[in-house]
């Protein structure tokens, strides 16, 4: 039986491509997803397992968050990796994807991871701002109200115990309305993990490696940006001398957790299973990597260089990429041309300048051209 694929990207990124839920809009609208039938579809046409269509069908308030996660996670996923010889350029052919996502490769690896992490902060979001039903504001910790930091005192931002590096403006409690990021995880690993129980495992070695790496990769995304929980406060005090400050938890962008995931993703480990004590466990190939960690990305299947366009492997190549003819840059053309020459042509480029306030109320801009250099692969 061939391996079900369960990633958020791949079911989502289908649906987002095509024809039957184009009216999705990035708005979460609840409206679209009021009819079960909706979720039956998506299990026929798009890949969703009898759990997932569960989940669907008794949670529809959540599908909508989970359909933004997608798209988040395409865009941020595409940005990020502008600039690279595998630029996540293949999901938009969903849902004929090529090796580079369908087999256990590191691009694999941080597209569940991103995919995951995307759902994680959509949902717990979401709860925050009320859209959701069942949940509310994120648990807070247990101290409530702390005194300003002494003079000199060491701080650590990420700890929670209250050392912040301006608490000498003040003491700070504990308020407002943190993300439900706990609600976020539980939601992210219900919907993304394909098999529950390990009797229903696959008993084919490289079914069982495919969906360990895969409930692997799935879990360091989720913990990523449960690593990402930050402290996010506001002042509280006569002409603005914040005498007091309240503070909450709340996700960074997803645009961060991605950066965090690009480098993991240049760390990730190759691995493969090993019994140990009746148990098949993940461990990595080359024993100078060192153990498994639970935030590292894991692989199984080498990846191509992606210099040279070979559906056989998933690579669409770097000809006619754009690159950047500075030595040393982001997407350098001597690195993304894998070599290759590269031609760099002049651009005309037309924008709006020099803009001036014209009472009232209207601005008037001047039209700017200005010729540049673009520079593509061969």
């Amino acid at each position: 039986m061939p391996l079900q694929v369960s990633t958020l990207l791949t079911v989502l990124s289908k649906a987002i491509y095509r024809r039957a839920l184009r009216a999705l809009s990035p708005s979460p609208s609840s409206e679209l997803w009021r009819s079960a039938g909706l979720c039956r579809l998506a299990g026929r046409r798009h890949g969703l397992n009898r759990r997932q269509q569960r989940i669907c069908r008794r949670q529809r308030h959540l599908m909508p968050h989970v359909h933004v996660a997608a798209l988040h996670s395409v865009d941020t996923c595409q940005h990020v990796f502008q600039w690279h010889r595998w630029n996540c350029s293949s999901v938009q052919f969903a849902p004929r994807f090529g090796r580079d996502l369908m087999a256990g490769t590191r691009e694999r690896a941080v597209v569940r991871a991103l995919s995951s992490a995307a759902l994680v902060r959509s949902v717990a979001r979401a709860c925050s701002a009320g859209t959701v039903s069942g949940c509310g504001c994120g648990p807070l910790p247990p101290i409530t109200v702390l005194p300003p930091a002494p003079v000199g005192a060491a701080t650590d931002p990420s700890s929670d115990s209250g050392s912040d590096p301006d608490a000498e403006d003040g003491p700070f409690k504990w308020g407002g309305c943190s993300d439900h990021v706990p609600f976020g995880l539980r939601t992210a690993q219900r919907f993304t993990r394909g098999v529950r129980q390990k009797k229903a495992e696959p008993q084919l070695p490289a079914d069982l490696l495919s969906v360990r790496v895969d409930r692997h990769n799935d879990r360091a995304g989720r913990k990523a940006v449960h690593q990402s929980l930050e402290r996010r406060c506001r002042c509280h005090g006569v002409s603005g001398s914040c005498s007091a400050r309240t503070c909450w938890r709340a996700l960074p962008p997803l645009h961060e957790v991605a950066l965090r995931l690009k480098v993991r993703y240049g760390r990730a480990a190759q691995v493969t299973l090993r019994s140990r004590r009746g148990r098949r466990r993940l461990v990595t190939v080359h024993a100078a990597r060192g153990r498994l960690k639970m935030t590292d990305l894991a692989y199984s299947d080498q990846s191509p260089d992606y210099c040279h366009r070979d559906q056989r492997f998933g690579s669409l190549g770097t000809a006619d990429r754009l690159c950047n003819a500075t030595y040393g840059s982001a997407g350098d053309c001597r690195v993304l041309c894998c070599g290759r020459p590269y031609r760099t042509t002049a651009v005309l480029h037309v924008e709006r300048c020099q803009c001036r306030f014209v009472w009232c109320c209207r601005a008037e801009c001047n039209t700017c051209r200005s010729w540049r250099d673009q520079s593509r692969c061969t």
